[in-house]
């Protein structure tokens, strides 16, 4: 009879009587967030946030008012943000895609406040 008593003698059977050795852990991807900034009160323009959502690490969106036509208000801190987008990816993609949103943020949030 043969008893494991500590992780390590486990880990040691499982990878004796598996033909693969043991399932091997994936390091999950960087995982980032990005509050936006209305500079002003707005209007959220959809061919924008459909740009922005539509990178290729935007995993998803946090925020109840970030659809397109939606007004905004002015940004004053982290509580008044229009939204959040989640980031994920290997850490390069996830900076070139920043700095689209950062450049897009202006044209997003550029229509007339209602």
């Amino acid at each position: 009879m043969l008893l494991a008593t500590r992780l390590d003698t486990t880990a040691n059977l499982l990878a004796a009587t598996t033909p693969f050795g043991p399932p091997r852990r994936e390091t999950p991807l960087p995982t980032t967030r990005v509050s936006l900034i209305a500079r002003h009160d707005a209007t959220i323009a959809p061919q924008a946030l459909r740009a922005i959502t539509s990178l290729p690490t935007v995993h998803h969106i946090e925020g109840e008012t970030l659809y397109g036509g939606a007004p905004v208000s002015r940004t004053v801190n982290r509580l008044t943000c229009p939204g959040t987008l989640v980031l994920s990816g290997g850490r390069r993609a996830i900076e070139a895609d920043y700095r689209v949103i950062r450049a897009l943020e202006d044209e997003l949030f550029a229509g007339p406040a209602r």
